[in-house]
């Protein structure tokens, strides 16, 4: 983030939470942990002594408490180094107050020498072998049957499988059933088909929640218990878990229950799904099936199993849970193999992931701010909630990925007051989020005031890369491609609903490479740069590159938006405003007075807002497009409703565009435009 706080005013926020004078004085302390340590040895040698009388600590359960009686005596810096391992936790590793450094010697976990250290959430499993149950057998495919092993789980400590749950857009973030991973690697529930959608070719009323499917593949399926189908349904930007009750082979129909949670989606012709959890469908390396009544694993392996390494999932929890902590970073640390999210981040400030790796997690990587599971209703419903973020709080340079519902959720700051949030998600590689829920669950989700994703390169999801909610929040210097690959009316970069929701700024982006889904119905493929839905308001989109881009950036009825210094490069429509208005939704003009806005500090942070419902609010009055160079098909796409001239659209290059690479060639040229900074801009190959 560009905003530089003054020391000052730093200073004074920092002592309030840690307590800091101005001098300390120093009495480093380190701890070590090993897994050839002991939790009755000192944990102040890296490793065993030469008497094997004394080395480092054997858990993180007992370095925390080191810690904690460390800082009591007034021992700082104090430093957590952690050897080369695979660490399981069974329950949340808990952080708190006693827990906390200061801001001048902050408490430090890393991994020791930069050795890899995984913090995982699973348990290891063996006793593979061929598979011996003659039923189970039969219920396969002949070629199944020849690479197939098993193992029984339940001889092996194992009885909690966990269990597949309805979930989905509007629905919570939840959990995710065991898991199998194999070689560090997640393996696959057994569905059908392998690879892409199977197709509805039609539907019967929405209330009997029955649709018809094509060719003999589901027939073969003997029990519909605990199988799912998973599927856009109703929406191209919505996916569903639902559970199967039945399958007609004659009728070639499959029903599914009323689902209990919220949200749903009726079943019509050309819907895509699939039919997962389905031990019939155990038919390709990678694809395993627990049955959950007798303990049994059957896999097909994609390796050898005697030689690799194979693991379940088993804690449902975070495994770091920081709540009430300050000043703590961790650093070079793996956190993988669970059920649940990663860490979670909740209160007071200055706790820092650092290079970090969190894969292989079921539900969200990181939440910097309570994980609630039903965050993105709740936000929906009340876009003023908060659930204690913190300030200063985040990631930088950690990697994220094979993560089942999200990278990374980013709280903070107060929006009826717009006090800001400063927290962060800086330099990050994220891609590969969505094994569970596919919709609504971004490589990173910006929700409050002030806060920033930055420098991040995000690719290769479903659906959305950086969706933002809230005030005066900083999208920049991000490589954002390969998205939205399977949802249309979505946007690289999102935001909507809500015309309160002013100051945020999207520049210096990279945005390219966006093409949607394969197409099962007509129509244009809506896939969008930076996507300002449904009345977005304020927004700056400032010196971003967009290239093969269907629509770069689409403004959706809102007004005071600033489109400027931008470079568009193969892109079929550039920039897109019409006036679909407040009147069209009270939801709209609700948010607007959930925050006061015809009064401070919206009424004189955001002067525009405060007359904007007596100033025509259904037409998108105040944008501008400026300096922007265009090449490919049409640069203003504006809706023939909107009266000639309301969009201010100057010194725009729209043909004859030439560039030396992704920067526009002196000439032409607007007068007024700024070189791009492309060396922090482009993350991946342009």
């Amino acid at each position: 983030m560009k905003a530089v706080v003054s020391l000052f005013a730093a200073v004074t926020v920092l002592a309030l939470y840690t307590g800091a004078s101005k001098t300390t004085v120093a009495n480093p302390v380190e701890f070590y942990i090993s897994t050839q340590g002991k939790d009755s040895w000192s944990g102040t040698l890296p490793e065993v002594n030469a008497s094997g009388t004394d080395g480092p600590f054997a858990t993180l359960e007992r370095a925390q408490e080191a810690v904690r009686s460390a800082r009591k005596s007034g021992a700082q810096p104090v430093t957590v180094s952690i050897r080369a391992g695979v660490y399981p936790l069974e329950q949340s590793l808990r952080f708190g107050p006693d827990d906390s450094g200061t801001l001048e010697n902050p408490v430090v976990w890393r991994s020791y020498n930069n050795e890899n250290v995984s913090i995982v959430g699973t348990k290891q499993i063996g006793g593979f072998r061929k598979l011996a149950n003659a039923q189970i057998a039969a219920r396969l495919s002949a070629d199944a049957r020849a690479h197939v092993v098993e193992a029984d789980l339940r001889s092996q400590g194992i009885s909690d499988y966990g269990q597949l749950r309805a979930r989905g857009f509007l629905r919570d973030i939840q959990p995710a059933p065991m898991e199998l991973f194999f070689d560090g690697r997640p393996m696959t529930l057994a569905q059908w088909p392998n690879s892409g959608w199977a197709v509805m070719s039609g539907a019967l009323a929405p209330e009997t929640r029955t649709f018809i499917y094509d060719g003999e593949e589901p027939a073969r399926i003997k029990s519909t218990k605990d199988v799912w189908i998973h599927g856009y349904f109703t929406y191209t930007y919505a996916d569903y878990w639902e559970p199967v009750v039945s399958i007609d082979s004659a009728k070639h129909q499959i029903s599914t229950a009323v689902p209990a949670a919220r949200g749903t989606g009726a079943y019509r012709k050309d819907s895509r799904y699939l039919i997962v959890n389905a031990l019939e469908e155990l038919d390709s390396p990678g694809e395993y099936y627990i049955d959950r009544e007798t303990g049994m694993l059957y896999f097909w392996p994609p390796g050898d199993v005697a030689k690799a390494k194979t693991y379940v999932s088993m804690l449902e929890d975070p495994l770091v849970r920081a709540r009430v902590l300050s000043n703590v970073r961790f650093e070079g640390l793996s956190f993988e193999m669970s059920r649940g999210a990663g860490v979670e981040i909740a209160g007071r400030m200055n706790v820092q992931l650092h290079r970090c790796t969190l894969r292989n997690l079921g539900s969200v990587a990181v939440s910097v701010g309570t994980l609630q599971p039903d965050l993105y209703w709740t936000l929906y419903n009340d876009t003023t909630f908060t659930n204690d973020p913190g300030v200063q709080n985040g990631l930088d340079e950690c990697r994220i990925y094979d993560v089942g519902e999200g990278g990374v959720i980013l709280g903070g700051g107060d929006r009826k007051t717009l006090a800001k949030g400063q927290n962060y998600v800086r330099g990050c590689e994220i891609h590969d989020v969505n094994r569970w829920v596919q919709t609504f669950r971004p490589g990173v989700f910006v929700y409050g005031v002030g806060n920033d994703a930055t420098s991040n390169h995000i690719y290769s999801a479903p659906h959305t890369g950086i969706y933002v909610n809230g005030n005066d929040n900083t999208v920049e210097y991000n490589d954002l491609h390969n998205l939205c690959t399977q949802t249309t009316d979505a946007g690289a970069v999102y935001m909507g609903r809500d015309p309160s929701q002013r100051g945020n700024i999207f520049r210096y982006n990279y945005i390219h490479d966006l093409s949607g889904p394969p197409r099962t119905r007509p129509g244009i493929s809506l896939v969008m740069g930076i996507y300002l839905d449904d009345v977005s308001s304020g927004a700056t989109v400032e010196s971003n590159v967009f290239k093969n881009v269907l629509r770069a950036v689409y403004i959706g009825g809102g007004r005071d938006n600033l489109v400027e210094n931008n470079v568009f490069i193969d892109c079929a429509f550039g920039v897109h405003v019409d006036d679909r208005g407040i009147s069209k939704d009270a939801t709209y003009e609700r948010r607007m007075r959930a925050v006061n806005f015809d009064a401070p500090p919206y009424s004189t942070r955001y002067p525009d807002l405060a007359s904007m419902l007596r100033n025509q609010p259904d037409l998108p009055k105040g944008n501008r497009v400026l300096d922007n160079v265009f090449q490919g098909g049409q640069f203003l796409d504006i809706s023939d409703t909107v009266p000639s001239g309301l969009v201010e659209a100057r010194n725009n290059v729209t043909s004859g565009a030439h560039f030396d690479g992704l920067q526009p060639a002196p000439a032409p040229r607007p007068p007024g435009f700024q070189a791009l900074p492309l060396d922090k801009m482009v993350h991946s190959v342009p």
